[in-house]
């Protein structure tokens, strides 16, 4: 499970570093937090490398992108499956036409309550994402995760273990 931050102030980062901390530690899953605090030309590049399910916590004023253009951006490089929550301060983007575009799966206000609010949405999320069923191995010490859909066969060669 990797969890991507997305957020430029540090005393939130810190909050939801917190929250990933607490939901993750009643489980026995591994688990990332990749934290980018501005966008620069290299930022899409790291997220194609990160490989398994992905959360991704969204601040809406970022420097070099807003989370709403990063959020674009990610579904545009076919990730439709990643839960978005959006962060902010700013209520008038919990508005109708920003979730169609973006598919946002939440929106939480840094005004009310963050660390319970993203605690139960960051559960949700969480449990969506176990349900569908994957075939996970581990190869050179990092952990591949293809989901059972998308596998048509698999071979074994014969001479090798």
């Amino acid at each position: 499970m990797n969890f991507v931050i997305y957020e430029d102030m540090k005393k939130y980062a810190c909050i939801y570093r917190s929250v990933i901390m607490k939901l993750m530690g009643s489980n026995n899953l591994n688990y990332n937090i990749i934290e980018i605090n501005k966008y620069d030309k290299d930022t899409s590049n790291k997220l194609l490398d990160i490989k398994g399910n992905k959360i991704y916590l969204l601040d809406i004023e970022v420097p070099g992108k807003s989370g709403i253009e990063f959020a674009r951006e990610i579904r545009n490089m076919g990730d439709w499956i990643s839960p978005i929550i959006i962060i902010s301060s700013h209520d008038e983007f919990k508005l109708v036409g920003y979730i169609r575009k973006i598919l946002m799966f939440d929106y939480i206000s840094k005004e009310e309550d963050i660390f319970n609010n993203l605690y139960e949405s960051l559960l949700l999320a969480q449990e969506i994402l176990l349900t569908k069923k994957t075939f996970c191995f581990k190869e050179k010490g990092e952990v591949f995760q293809i989901p059972i859909d998308d596998i048509l066969y698999i071979e074994k060669s014969i001479n090798d273990n």
